[in-house]
């Protein structure tokens, strides 16, 4: 159809008709739906959470009978923060990369829980009574979800990968590109209340989106990637440093209206994105019509971790 040929021009997407009462054929969640349409996107085209939502507000508008706009191609993160590629002399190598037993594969699992109306505005409220943001409190409930699901996650602090758009930082708009940093944050609940974690990792996150930070992230990772190190040194060293829990994805709110001419999004679900760390949980987050809805993706997910992290919510909001 003709949205699905102007997306896939745009950015790499494919669009499928989802199967009625199916989330995911693959998966076999159910779910009541009057319709269902899946977005796939190729792992090649670098596109952000952000970009995501671009795309199906475009999908929309073509619907709709709308004519999309010519592309306003933004620059590249390494050229934004003048780290270009093309400053970085390539040299012609004949190892071979062996890939590391830790190595992701097999078959992926999800869960996915929307939460009512009521809760979501008492989420919304409470976060704004405790001076945090909706992504901290979230954050907090996550972890504390965690750690009484898993015993392993008890005998240490908790750490979440936080990724954070850059967009603002350096004034970009809303077209299609990867443009997010990440920061890693460390609670601990033996030693920190619910709102202290939650500061802290709102202090964290502010940090993570100045452009201070993200320039220093990128000339880390790129002084990391081309130093001639053997791909199995830059794999531990990324283990090490990156070792965290809980992939945390928060796209707040959906940035344009649910409805459009006859055609209206009632939920939407995601982002579905797999961590490389080894045992890491990915929770995706967005509030869609009022209504908050989570997202697990893993290899092994934690059983019950969404409906756990909704029990701590309900506490907190309702005491």
């Amino acid at each position: 159809m003709g949205a699905s040929t102007a997306l896939a021009a745009r950015s790499g997407w494919s669009i499928w008709p989802g199967m009625p009462g199916q989330f995911a054929p693959e998966w076999g969640g159910q779910f009541d739906a009057e319709s269902l349409v899946t977005f796939r996107r190729n792992w090649v085209v670098n596109i952000s959470g952000i970009s995501t939502l671009m795309a199906i507000r475009d999908v929309l508008d073509v619907l709709s009978g709308k004519t999309l706009d010519d592309l306003s191609p933004l620059p590249s993160l390494d050229d934004i923060v003048d780290f270009s590629l093309n400053n970085i002399p390539f040299g012609e190598s004949d190892r071979k990369i062996k890939l590391p037993d830790t190595l992701i594969t097999g078959p992926i699992k999800a869960d996915f829980l929307k939460l009512s109306e009521e809760l979501t505005r008492k989420i919304f409220d409470k976060s704004k009574k405790q001076s945090t943001s909706i992504h901290s409190l979230l954050s907090v409930a996550l972890l504390l979800a965690g750690r009484e699901l898993s015993p392993s996650w008890r005998n240490e602090p908790v750490k979440l990968l936080h990724p954070v758009s850059v967009r603002k930082a350096f004034n970009l708009g809303n077209d299609y590109n990867l443009l997010f940093a990440s920061v890693i944050t460390s609670s601990d609940p033996e030693k920190e209340s619910y709102w202290d974690m939650a500061q802290a990792i709102g202090k964290s996150i502010a940090t993570a989106q100045t452009v201070h930070f993200i320039k220093e992230g990128v000339k880390a990772t790129r002084e990391l990637f081309y130093n001639g190190l053997a791909p199995a040194e830059i794999i531990e060293l990324l283990s090490q440093n990156g070792h965290h829990h809980i992939l945390f994805s928060n796209l707040t709110r959906s940035p344009f209206a649910a409805e459009a001419e006859r055609f209206k999004i009632k939920t939407i679900f995601g982002p579905f994105v797999l961590s490389a760390m080894p045992g890491a949980q990915t929770v995706g987050a967005i509030t869609t019509n009022g209504q908050l809805c989570l997202t697990l993706t893993a290899q092994e997910p934690l059983p019950g971790l969404l409906k756990q992290t909704k029990a701590i919510l309900e506490h907190i909001c309702y005491g």
